[in-house]
């Protein structure tokens, strides 16, 4: 019978993390990462594409072994993020939005603030 995890999660992906790396992603994906006998991590995650997101946090330091469709997922996301930063040297707006968002922190809710009313480190 699956546990509950299994179940909630029924995604994973096997991960090689760079040795000093390991304990960083074991405390911050908790029961989601597992150590394998052979020092590889089993990631588990409600969809491959959720998955590659919260494992794009930590390109620097994983590599994604399997399944393919994660590696390729990863690897769009990082070209999304590189062509997004290129865009915004150039002072061409990424994804049309005039409002920048961030977290309100007194409700932990998603909100846009406009730009020109944004403080300095907001």
């Amino acid at each position: 019978m699956a546990t509950l995890d299994e179940r909630r999660l029924p995604c994973s992906a096997t991960v090689r993390a760079e040795a000093d790396f390991v304990p960083v992603l074991r405390y911050v994906l908790g029961t989601r990462a597992s150590l394998q006998q052979d020092g590889l991590l089993r990631v588990r995650g409600p969809s491959i594409e959720i998955l590659a997101a919260q494992l794009a946090d930590f390109a620097e330091h994983i590599g994604v072994l399997k399944p393919e469709e994660g590696r390729v997922q990863l690897a769009r996301l990082g070209s999304h993020s590189l062509a997004a930063t290129d865009a915004s040297k150039c002072g061409k707006a990424t994804f049309g939005l005039s409002r920048v968002p961030t977290l309100s922190l007194g409700t932990g809710r998603l909100c846009h603030q406009p730009e020109s009313t944004r403080r300095p480190g907001n």
